[in-house]
C-alpha cells in the first residue's frame, strides 16, 4: 500500500489516482510562478496534517455485497433502514450507496409483489382454459 502525497490516504500500488482525493501524481502538468508556490504549500500543509476528508470515504465492496445479500435473502426492511441511515452520512460514497440500496430494495419488493399477483392470476386463468 502506498500513501497519497496529497491527502495521506492509503492507496493500492496499481491505482493511479488516489481514491480519497483524486490526486494523480502521474499527470504531468507544470505550474508556474506564485501558483506553484501556493500549490506546494497546500500540498505540504495537507501532508503534514495527514488528514483524510470524510466526504471521500467509501464502503468496502465486501460490505456492500453483504448488505445487498441480506436485503434480498433475509429482509428488505434491512435495505430500507440501512439505506436511509446512509443517506444522512457526510460521505458522498456512503450516500450514493444508500440511494442504490434503497432502489434495489424497492425494485425487489415490486418484483416480489408483482410475481405474487401474476402467478395466482395465471393459475386462475389457466384453470378456466381447461
Amino acid at each position: 500500500m502506498k500513501e497519497c502525497s496529497f491527502c495521506g490516504a492509503e492507496i493500492k500500488d496499481e491505482t493511479k489516482p488516489c481514491p480519497g482525493c483524486g490526486y494523480n501524481p502521474n499527470l504531468s502538468c507544470e505550474i508556474y510562478g506564485d501558483a506553484k508556490e501556493i500549490d506546494s504549500q497546500i500540498i505540504e500543509e495537507n501532508h503534514q496534517q495527514n488528514t483524510f476528508d470524510v466526504r471521500h470515504k467509501v464502503l468496502p465492496t465486501w460490505l456492500k455485497v453483504v448488505l445487498v445479500v441480506i436485503t434480498v435473502f433475509v429482509s428488505p426492511i434491512v435495505g430500507i433502514i440501512v439505506g436511509s441511515l446512509l443517506l444522512f452520512n457526510e460521505s458522498y460514497g456512503y450516500r450514493s450507496f444508500g440511494k442504490k440500496l434503497i432502489i434495489i430494495t424497492v425494485l425487489y419488493i415490486a418484483v416480489t409483489i408483482g410475481l405474487g399477483l401474476i402467478v395466482p392470476m395465471a393459475v386462475i386463468f389457466g384453470s378456466f382454459m381447461h
